[in-house]
């Protein structure tokens, strides 16, 4: 299946109820009960941004020296840009991405690739093929037994937002958050980027719900 990158259509990240917040959760679960066989990243194409020639849409990185040396992999986390793509053995596909950032930031996940505008042809796009990473490959094959996504409540406008968003696959805690890199590749607080965790490595302090 060849991994598709679409921007978010509307806030997906955001619930203007208790009912909507009900709702994204609902979709969010359809993934539990399904086998793990592939997860790419898609993120900035840091090796290629100033590299005019380049054809648009996004390039999926294939090169057998380059694809271990992923800018997304941390000793204690995976930062990705935009994107986090599951699929499953029946050949279903979940995305996980984030709302840009205002009153109603939030990240999301949904099943397909998300309706929307497509990249701009000027965001030069690296998709990752990340099955066989240290955060993922306990994780192939195996079943997500359990989905959550936390969420915080917003006063203006009033509504729920999620920051956190947790799965449990084969009996491993994997946990996904806004978040980036701080000094010294520390994890700190971002409303623009998505930061991977798996046991024993706990989630900031700020983030925990």
């Amino acid at each position: 299946m060849t991994p598709t990158p679409w921007f978010r259509d509307g806030q997906l990240g955001w619930a203007a109820s208790d009912g909507e917040r009900d709702d994204q959760i609902a979709a969010a679960r359809r993934l539990e009960g399904l086998r793990i066989t592939r997860v790419h990243y898609f993120t900035l194409d840091y090796k290629h941004l100033d590299l005019s020639y380049l054809p648009e849409g996004p390039r999926v990185v294939t090169d057998p020296i380059e694809l271990p040396n992923s800018p997304c992999r941390y000793d204690d986390f995976d930062s990705v840009d935009f994107y986090i793509q599951i699929e499953s053995i029946d050949q279903r596909s979940f995305t996980i991405g984030w709302d840009p950032p205002s009153e109603t930031e939030g990240l999301w996940v949904r099943e397909g690739v998300t309706s929307g505008e497509p990249f701009a042809s000027n965001t030069r796009v690296a998709v990752w093929d990340v099955t066989d990473s240290r955060r993922w490959s306990s994780s192939i094959g195996r079943v997500v037994s359990e989905i959550g996504l936390h969420y915080r409540q917003t006063a203006q406008p009033a509504g729920w937002g999620c920051d956190l968003l947790t799965l449990v696959i084969g009996g491993k805690n994997l946990s996904v958050f806004l978040g980036d890199v701080g000094e010294m590749n520390s994890m700190k607080p971002s409303a623009n980027n998505l930061l991977v965790i798996t046991s024993p490595t706990q989630a900031p302090e700020w983030i925990v719900p």
